[in-house]
């Protein structure tokens, strides 16, 4: 963490207690890349390749991306691009792996990732769509739309740096991204409800499920082919995001949701949405994993959530430092079996119309969430149990350092039927009248206040 606790000089503690049950957490899955004889390496030069060449050896390499675009890969094959170079446009190749023999994206030479330029022209800047089996590693990726004159939010558009998605029905497995690099993805800003009189150029209100949300760094999503028609919801499984940077980018850094038909004259399929703990509607993602990556929002006034984690059963969120980011550094949403700990996130802030500013958020219709062994601190919020949308849901929230928020450290807004356990968390309070701020239909809590000593035990190690 970048402070200890004998910085932080703790002189409240708050623990709230209550019966425990033991809990599974969820891991990351195993990285399964492996080639056959068969597979094949490729090669892409932006300054010496030729499209007219082979593309199997680094002095017989490829020069574009559309060489790259045009061509269906398959299990085991490696495409290389040269560090140091730069292409302008969209990476979309084509193709499936197979489970323990994934298609790779990477570096070969000396020198920087390569970057791939979306320049604002194409919706993602590096594409998969109704494919599988991939790792993406070492790339740089950014997709800024120049303002050319206009005015604020004036170019923001419907922009991803990495967009993965399906619409074929039925599961894809396996989307692993290792070290990929995103920055500056001027996405538009499309929130979920709201007072449409607050619109202005690139910030939208009340657009629904489906067209909220959806821009950002690193973004993952189950869309439909025909809306009228939508078929069966695509399930994307064994999904991992590990040490990335994403910079800058808006609407959010990485972002996981599911097609529910929200939109007006569509079919509404309620696979993104959840009504129960026992819809049969709600098609959530599996495995998901977001571990051990850095999130930095402070240099756009448009890019909020670091993570978005929502229509997902069985998630960890582990190791991240999440930076300035605004409305909620840490977001689940219509979510089941995840688990949020060991990230730090400090500085969130209101950004492009958000009402909110806390670190970590279990929000809307989330059940079976643990929030453990975070450092949430100098955000305005920094635990907010949004449980306010649906009637049902359940978290706990244990063994975290909270500090110096300037609102609430714990901000429990809950509606009756929910349910909230916090306990065994460290408090530093010197910059808010509230510890913990209760607010809903109802608040049931067992609470023990007590002065701390000098100085605490450190949490478990992270």
């Amino acid at each position: 963490m970048r402070a200890t606790l004998s910085a932080i000089g703790v002189r409240t503690l708050l623990v709230l207690a209550v019966a425990t049950s033991p809990l599974t957490l969820v891991t990351g899955p195993a990285d399964a890349s492996s080639s056959t004889a068969t597979a094949t390496t490729y090669y892409l030069d932006a300054v010496n390749g030729n499209d007219s060449a082979s593309g199997t050896s680094s002095s017989a390499a490829w020069r574009t991306l559309a060489k790259v675009n045009a061509t269906t890969f398959g299990p085991g094959d490696h495409v290389l691009l040269h560090a140091g170079q730069r292409w302008t446009g969209q990476l979309w190749p084509k193709g499936s792996g197979t489970d323990g023999q994934p298609i790779v994206i990477d570096q070969y030479g000396t020198g920087a990732k390569p970057e791939i330029d979306g320049a604002g022209q194409v919706a993602d800047a590096v594409r998969l769509h109704n494919q599988q089996y991939w790792d993406l590693k070492n790339l740089q990726v950014t997709n800024a739309r120049p303002l050319n004159g206009g005015g604020a939010g004036s170019n923001l558009r419907d922009l991803r740096g990495v967009g993965i998605s399906g619409s074929s029905g039925g599961q894809l497995n396996h989307f692993h991204l290792d070290g990929v690099d995103v920055r500056d993805v001027t996405g538009e800003v499309n929130w979920i409800g709201g007072d449409t009189a607050d619109n202005r150029p690139g910030i939208t209100f009340k657009t629904g499920w489906d067209r909220s949300k959806n821009t950002g760094g690193i973004v993952f999503r189950g869309l439909v082919a025909n809306p009228a028609s939508p078929g069966r919801p695509t399930i994307l499984h064994d999904i991992l995001v590990e040490h990335s940077t994403v910079r800058n980018t808006s609407f959010g850094g990485i972002i996981v949701k599911q097609y529910t038909g929200s939109n007006s004259g569509v079919v509404h399929t309620g696979w993104g949405e959840r009504s129960s703990t026992t819809d049969t509607a709600f098609a959530p993602h599996t495995q998901v994993v977001i571990r051990n990556n850095y999130i930095y929002q402070a240099d756009s006034t448009y890019a909020a959530n670091g993570v978005y984690l929502t229509d997902t059963r069985g998630g960890v969120i582990e190791g991240n430092v999440v930076q300035r980011a605004g409305t909620s550094g840490i977001e689940a949403y219509y979510a089941d079996q995840v688990t949020i700990q060991r990230n730090e996130v400090y500085g969130t802030e209101p950004k492009a119309g958000g009402a909110d500013s806390n670190g970590i958020d279990a929000d809307n219709a989330t059940t079976n969430v643990v929030v453990q062994y975070n450092f949430v601190h100098n955000n305005g919020d920094g635990i907010l149990l949004c449980q306010c949308g649906r009637s049902f849901g359940s978290v706990r929230v244990r063994y975290n350092v909270i500090a110096s928020n300037t609102r609430y450290q714990i901000y429990l807004h809950s509606l009756r039927g929910t349910t909230a356990y916090v306990y065994n968390n460290t408090f530093y309070n010197d910059r808010s009248n509230y510890l913990v701020y209760g607010y809903g239909t109802t608040c049931r809590r067992r609470t023990t206040c007590g002065t701390t000593p000098s100085t605490p035990p450190d949490p478990a190690p992270r």
